[in-house]
């Protein structure tokens, strides 16, 4: 990303791979916190891909009701599903979508939309920074800024996505860890 993020745009959606801390300049603290915790990860996993597994709740207490984490696969099938979803992101979906598969969630042309990006992904093995509407049914009154995260396996193949979820306009303290 060459240029700051400006949330100013919004509802217009944007999006860009993150390479470097600067390239969140303009979001806020929860996303930037995300982010310094997952670099620390992969800083602790030698420069590979974090793993799930190298996840402590309790380094993120004050990012877990924006966390998520996404599982990308269903054995070699690329199918979505969230394994965790904070309460800041339930309560922006309208429902709690943990254990749900995208499929079951999204209509047609949002999947496609999403499983292109979650491709996009897997294939730079970069940070990747949305800011958008939601889009599931009646809640595209609501943006949000997500940041994805791509999580690795034994292989350093991308299997999972950690990362933040926070409303646009919405409070965003800094966490306290």
């Amino acid at each position: 990303m060459t240029a700051s993020v400006n949330t100013d745009l919004l509802p217009a959606t944007r999006e860009a791979f993150i390479e470097r801390a600067e390239d969140l300049a303009g979001t806020g603290p929860v996303l930037r916190k995300c982010y310094d915790y997952w670099c620390s990860l992969r800083a602790l996993a030698g420069d590979a891909l974090p793993r799930r597994s190298m996840i402590d709740p309790s380094d993120i207490t004050g990012l877990l009701p924006y966390f998520r984490l996404v599982d990308l696969y269903e054995g070699d099938v690329l199918m979505p599903r969230y394994r965790l979803i904070g309460t800041t992101g339930r309560d922006v979906m309208g429902i709690d979508a943990t254990g749900k598969r995208f499929i079951d969630l999204y209509d047609a042309a949002s999947y496609a939309t999403g499983i292109a990006r979650y491709r996009r992904i897997i294939e730079r093995r970069l940070p990747f920074y949305f800011v958008g509407p939601v889009t599931l049914e009646g809640r595209d009154f609501i943006s949000t800024e997500r940041l994805m995260l791509p999580l690795g396996d034994a292989k350093g193949e991308v299997v999972g996505i950690c990362g933040v979820t926070v409303p646009v306009g919405g409070s965003q303290a800094a966490p306290s860890t």
